[in-house]
């Protein structure tokens, strides 16, 4: 995992732990977590991506303008970034729909409920005081999620575009500063630079 850090053979490290994560995903498929599953789409697309050309440390020596603008020049072909688009808002897609058709999602309890198991960092700390709030965020949820894949995939530029990026990072940044599951929602963050 260091070397996809640092920048060095990104593809080969993420081809390496992309089937270590699979083979360990085989063998313990029962215990299989929201975390597990998105990291093996992540190691996916690391192999797929020009990574390893961008966001390297070391670059920063030469100032933040100039990698900056070194950055800004490595594209990616156009069939490949339409691809992980799709397999973002697909991921967007599916669980905004399962939420929608989720009684305990429909009544405003999910959120209240998630947030009391242990998975939660204070699962002590959420009371009924909390259920009005808590409601209240869960029919957010409940129109943000199903949404962002439209909203991400406007023009660049248009003005529901910053929407759905606003919308994709506060849905995020609550689910990580409420709950343990911090790999899959800074993985769905990162995608933002697309």
């Amino acid at each position: 995992a260091w070397g996809i850090v640092l920048g060095y053979r990104v593809r080969l490290c993420a081809g390496f732990l992309f089937s270590l994560a699979v083979s360990t995903y085989r063998w313990n498929f029962l215990v299989i977590y929201v975390d597990d599953a998105f990291m093996h789409l992540l190691l996916f697309w690391l192999m797929l991506l020009p990574v390893g050309h961008t966001l390297l440390p070391w670059e920063l020596r030469h100032g933040w303008r100039a990698c900056l603008a070194r950055w800004r020049r490595v594209t990616v072909p156009g069939t490949v970034q339409w691809c992980f688009l799709a397999n973002v808002c697909l991921i967007y897609l599916v669980a905004g729909l399962w939420k929608l058709a989720s009684p305990l999602w429909q009544q405003g309890f999910a959120l209240y409920a998630t947030l009391r198991l242990p998975i939660a960092y204070a699962p002590d700390f959420w009371g009924p005081q909390h259920l009005p709030l808590l409601q209240g965020a869960n029919y957010l949820a409940l129109i943000v999620e199903p949404l962002l894949p439209i909203l991400l995939l406007c023009r660049p530029g248009h003005p529901l575009k910053w929407c759905g990026l606003l919308g994709q990072i506060g849905f995020h940044l609550g689910i990580l500063l409420t709950l343990r599951v911090p790999f899959v929602n800074v993985g769905l963050l990162g995608t933002a630079l697309l």
